[in-house]
């Protein structure tokens, strides 16, 4: 049997890996999509993170995705900040963390900026008016995207299948070895995309990577430590919470009163879903550096653990919960950082708090204005707000010194701090869209995606009105009106 050949190869279903394939396969590229999981959607489907933060990055493929979920009743919404622990209340006890409730006054254009607020404990007033994002269900949302890149006729999708083993030759991949059930399949691919959130398949390639936090010398991050560690930001188990008791799962006979784990229990973000339940995201969970030192599986059951606990804590801090129960837990812990591969460039905290307008990048490929979000008790939570959004040069894609692989995910070129604020899924989708246009226009072009013109790469993502000039957002009318 003849080894299975394609244009491209992408491997993980994530935010980035569904926008790199559909964009791809949209354009004409035949393609490839490797998932080891049983379904495409990454976290946003198996570790609860299915809520779409807002932020300058939600053009493009997620608004498509949002689009055909709109068409589907409870399928997703839109919240408002309802409570918050930064804003206490005479006589009435302070939220354990932010609360999110669905607007269905707001559109899906009030979802596209972040930037230019102080925080919440400074601009309660711009946060309330500001800030909005989507809640979606990880089911529905996940039939959808299948169905979206079914539809192309272009891309075939590999769910519960495993790469093992690749082949490569003068910064080349040429070939990988797939385990599907109990077959090995070859495959070989003209350009590959590393979606798999870990950068793994960079690593399986022998690039350069990079983990934990880098010291300030590194790359002249004023606010890095001046000793490099394997500190990584925080990871979550997200749990949904109803009010149908039909649905609750049985808690654990034994449990600690107190939180054993730090000096207090953490708080959560609590967002809305569009049928009235609640997705519950601790903030941490765990301590990344914890985290990746423990075997995955005890580290799962001690989150199950602490979930628990902090679900209890919940209960009597917030009496709004009295009446409901866990519903779900999620399989997989999210992780907000892993290893990372390095890049032609390397997007650093003087990009992300420097802004678009300091940057003189020619490449900018994805616009993002989230903070520098860090969820761990060693560097206190620190969440610095950007004054205007900031961009992702398309050389944070492309690993350093290979020729027909990009990545796509949060393993991407950027240094622990960076990565802290574009880390987001819209933010993913926008690179991930990136990287398979990048993929069709060198088909078109006959050349490797590293040699593609940015000029018409940004033109390109352009057409599929990928908005990569912020002041864009209000010019063409999406702030505040015309995207609904």
């Amino acid at each position: 049997m003849e080894d299975l050949h394609y244009e491209l190869i992408v491997v993980g279903a994530g935010a980035g890996g569904i926008a790199a394939a559909l964009t791809a396969a949209r354009l004409g590229v035949r393609t490839l999509l490797i998932e080891r999981e049983n379904k495409v959607g990454g976290t946003a489907v198996l570790s609860g993170v299915s809520i779409w933060e807002m932020g300058v990055s939600g053009t493009g493929i997620s608004r498509d995705i949002y689009e055909r979920l709109a068409q589907i009743p409870d399928a997703v919404g839109i919240y408002s900040v309802y409570n918050h622990c930064c804003w206490p209340k005479d006589g009435a006890p302070t939220f354990p963390g932010g609360q999110f409730i669905v607007d269905s006054d707001r559109t899906y254009a009030d979802t596209l900026r972040r930037y230019g607020t102080r925080g919440y404990a400074a601009d309660e007033t711009m946060c309330r008016e500001t800030w909005h994002g989507l809640p979606f269900e990880p089911e529905i949302f996940s039939q959808v995207v299948r169905d979206m890149l079914d539809e192309t006729g272009c891309c075939d999708v590999w769910a519960d299948s495993e790469l093992v083993d690749i082949s490569t030759d003068g910064g080349k991949i040429r070939t990988c070895k797939i385990q599907r059930s109990d077959a090995y399949i070859n495959v070989i691919g003209d350009v590959w995309i590393d979606s798999t959130g870990d950068a793994s398949l960079c690593a399986l390639a022998g690039c350069r990577m990079m983990f934990g936090t880098e010291s300030q010398d590194e790359f002249g991050e004023p606010d890095a430590p001046l000793v490099a560690s394997s500190e990584t930001n925080g990871v979550s188990l997200v749990y949904r919470v109803s009010r149908d008791s039909s649905k609750w799962l049985t808690p654990p006979s034994l449990l600690p009163t107190d939180c054993w784990w730090t000096d207090q229990f953490p708080v959560a973000n609590v967002v809305e879903y569009p049928n009235g339940d609640w997705n519950m995201n601790m903030l941490p969970t765990m301590e990344g550096e914890v985290y990746y030192g423990m075997a995955a599986g005890d580290a799962y059951q001690e989150c199950v653990r602490r979930v628990w606990a902090h679900w209890r804590w919940t209960q009597q801090a917030w009496p709004e919960f009295t009446g409901c129960g866990i519903s779900w837990i999620a399989p997989k812990v999210g992780a907000r950082e892993g290893p990372r591969v390095v890049g032609e460039y390397v997007l650093t905290e003087q990009d992300v708090l420097g802004g678009i307008t300091q940057q003189i990048h020619a490449d900018i490929i994805a616009i993002a204005d989230h903070a520098v979000d860090i969820h761990n008790t060693t560097e206190s939570n620190r969440c610095a707000e950007p004054k205007e959004p900031y961009g992702i040069p398309f050389r944070c894609l492309i690993p350093k010194g290979w020729q027909n692989l990009l990545v796509a995910c949060r393993g991407a070129s950027f240094t622990h701090i960076a990565g802290a604020s574009c880390r987001l899924t819209r933010t993913m989708m926008q690179i991930g869209q990136a990287a398979g246009t990048s993929a069709a226009l060198a088909k078109a072009n006959g050349c490797l995606p590293r040699e593609v013109s940015a000029k018409y790469l940004r033109k390109a993502l352009s057409e599929q009105v990928v908005v990569l000039d912020y002041r864009e957002l209000l010019q063409k009318g999406f702030i505040n009106h015309g995207i609904h």
